[in-house]
């Protein structure tokens, strides 16, 4: 273990370096570690920041720049420009997870030397920022070479990671069972550190064509009318109108909406409104036929209340799709997104939607992008189809 060394790819945009100085302090602890043998930052071309890519190679690290949505063919790519060919997997760190245990990524990535497999990942409970993402080169170019070009196969490019988790029969996958137990002071004492590093609102990756409004355009039929709750920057109301007869993206920014109007102009499918998750209403409520809030409730005080403006703006029968995250039950037990006043588990959700006027219908589990309605084989997120009670 001693003389373990291995390189390290580190995933991020350029943009996000110069917003949060706290990365490079990552960087500066991750490149003075004995057993990293060197970084090469992987990033995408959108976000680019020319004096963040020099500071980032004053550190000593070098910048590959790739495919933007194809992550899977940039981050090998990045391994094999940085000299790492050599290496039995590819060391995949994302630049946001502030919490990531080294000490058992070295644990980790020395079993993975000695036994190489497609995929090393730690048990479904225990959250996955806490380590890094360990692949082989064969099976990270197998994701990035598919041809197809549905939204699923958009997904597993741009979260490999995840695609070989929720596909593991397909793959030469292993668990790594012996991940720690940290004691209360320890889980304070890491917890209190937690910052913001990353944009929470508006992240690299929403507006590509595996993104999670893809996911749900099926769901949707050339007669409904949408509530978009939260809609940012628009992507999203905006994808869906071009299916739905009418949708309504609403954010309680004037900013976001601002931006959303410049992004997506406004037409007879399409409207922005400002407006509170907890107190709006279109029409005097009753209108929308589908609401639509993916990750949104967990950024609210008054969850119920959220649950109950959404019951109030849908005709009797009007459907919704929420999406939450799912909290980790280890090694924290709580959020660690520092954005996040709460996360889920699947009876607390199912309870609050019921409670809030809510016929459940089915319960999709997702992670980094892939979904499966599998929830044993998921770990980052819930999906949740309901009716409005007549």
């Amino acid at each position: 273990m001693s003389s373990l060394t291995y390189g390290v790819v580190l995933q991020g945009t350029l943009g996000e370096f110069t917003r949060y100085d706290a990365k490079y302090e990552f960087l500066s602890r991750l490149i003075g570690r004995p057993s990293v043998a060197g970084v090469v930052v992987a990033v995408p071309s959108l976000d680019y920041d020319e004096n963040a890519k020099k500071q980032i190679e004053s550190y000593g690290a070098s910048v590959f720049v790739g495919d933007d949505y194809n992550v899977a063919l940039r981050v090998l790519a990045a391994h094999r420009s940085a000299g790492f060919e050599r290496q039995e997997m590819v060391v995949r760190i994302c630049s946001s997870w502030n919490l990531i245990d080294m000490d058992l990524v070295d644990r980790m990535v020395s079993d993975a030397f000695v036994t190489p497999c497609h995929y090393l990942f730690v048990p479904k409970d225990f959250d996955y920022t806490a380590v890094a993402d360990i692949a082989s080169p064969e099976a990270l170019e197998n994701i990035a070479t598919m041809a197809d070009t549905a939204p699923e196969v958009a997904r597993a490019r741009f979260n490999p990671w995840s695609y070989l988790e929720a596909f593991a029969e397909n793959y030469d996958t292993r668990v790594f069972n012996a991940v720690p137990m940290y004691s209360a002071d320890i889980i304070e004492e890491r917890l209190g550190k937690t910052r913001k590093i990353y944009d929470e609102n508006e992240f690299f990756g929403r507006d590509y064509s595996g993104s999670r409004y893809e996911g749900i355009v099926d769901d949707i039929s050339e007669e409904d009318r949408v509530l978009d709750l939260a809609t940012g920057s628009g992507h999203g109301a905006a994808r869906l109108a071009q299916k739905a007869a009418m949708v309504v993206g609403v954010d309680y920014l004037q900013e976001y909406i601002d931006a959303a109007r410049q992004n997506y102009p406004e037409n007879e499918c399409l409207r922005f409104m400002q407006g509170g998750a907890q107190d709006f209403f279109y029409e005097g409520g009753n209108w929308f036929s589908v609401a639509v809030s993916l990750h949104t409730i967990e950024h609210v005080p008054d969850e119920g209340g959220m649950l109950r403006t959404l019951n109030k703006n849908l005709h009797p029968g009007g459907r919704l799709i929420l999406e939450v995250p799912l909290l980790m039950r280890r090694p924290w037990g709580r959020p660690t997104n520092p954005y996040h006043l709460r996360e889920y588990s699947v009876e607390h959700i199912r309870n609050i939607v019921s409670e809030a006027g809510f016929s459940i219908e089915k319960v999709v589990g997702g992670c980094r992008g892939i979904y499966s309605e599998n929830l044993d084989i998921m770990r980052g997120e819930y999906r949740i189809y309901a009716s409005k009670k007549a």
